[in-house]
């Protein structure tokens, strides 16, 4: 099985730089490992012109990262199985991210490196453009923020353990701004944790509703919405 690991689509997101650098050191056998946006890192920022995750699929690439999604497109279609990781501010939200018509075994890959709660992205990302493509978002300062804890995971990949529990999949529903988080003053809201019947009618949802990524800083939403699908 030929494994990828990217690092730094986002270059202020330092798990995935920091692995990446550990892994060109220090090879573990069977996966290669890479940079996916090296100005941004460099410069110590999101990105340079434009969102690379939110890049993929662009028919006509103009900006910097536009181009390099390019690029990462044939790279990554040369592997079984990719893992971009990403960090996060907003605390325990440690989760993974999947095309809706992701390769099954990313489930399986998903509960060996510990997960129990993987989102359908719908939305353009490097996920709904390549199958093989397992996003892995981690909260900054969480005992997984580390390169050793990652690097005993990755060495065990593919050996089946932790495979016979299930995981909870979600889809992405919709976004809350904070305009509407200031008209409402949504309280009690957890990740994971179903939205209460009143929230949910007010935002106009239905079935079985929860946040993500409460109070995110880096984005103009108060919060990211994801709609139960089941058990897999």
């Amino acid at each position: 099985m030929k494994v990828l690991v990217i690092g730094g689509m986002h270059g202020n997101e330092t798990l995935g730089i920091r692995l990446v650098a550990s892994l060109i050191d220090n090879p573990i056998n069977g996966i290669d490992a890479i940079i996916a946006n090296p100005n941004a890192v460099r410069a110590g920022v999101r990105y340079i012109e434009t969102d690379l995750n939110r890049s993929f699929g662009v028919q006509n690439p103009v900006s910097d990262e536009e181009k390099r999604a390019c690029e990462l497109d044939s790279i990554v279609d040369e592997y079984d199985i990719v893992l971009d990781f990403h960090n996060t501010q907003t605390p325990t939200n440690n989760c993974c991210f999947v095309g809706v018509d992701c390769l099954p075994v990313l489930y399986d890959q998903a509960k060996q490196l510990g997960f129990d709660v993987v989102i359908e992205a719908t939305y353009d990302c490097i996920n709904k453009h390549h199958t093989n493509t397992l996003s892995i978002e981690i909260s900054v300062d969480d005992a997984w923020d580390s390169v050793s804890y990652w690097r005993r995971r990755l060495e065990r990949l593919g050996d089946g353990a932790s495979i016979g529990k299930s995981i909870q999949l979600y889809r992405f529903d919709s976004r809350v701004t904070w305009q509407q988080f200031e008209q409402n003053r949504f309280r009690d809201w957890r990740p994971f944790v179903e939205l209460n019947n009143n929230d949910t009618a007010v935002l106009g949802g239905s079935g079985r509703l929860a946040p993500i990524f409460i109070g995110s800083k880096f984005t103009p939403y108060y919060a990211t919405l994801i709609r139960y699908i089941k058990q897999v």
